[in-house]
């Protein structure tokens, strides 16, 4: 078996640090967003179809 180069072990660590990274500031953004998620008032599906808004419009 042969074993990896110093150059190979530079690039997987970072990678990993990149990934990690990424990963990490995702997770901060989402933990700290002043949204709240979940809340059945901030549901904006719609509940009737399309073409009945259209005529509701007009």
């Amino acid at each position: 078996m042969s074993e990896m180069t110093g150059q190979a072990w530079l690039f997987m660590l970072g990678v990993w640090a990149f990934v990690a990274v990424c990963t990490g500031y995702c997770f901060w953004k989402l933990l700290t967003s002043p949204r709240r998620f979940g809340d059945a008032e901030e549901d904006n599906a719609p509940t009737s179809s399309s073409s009945d808004s259209a005529e509701k419009r007009s």
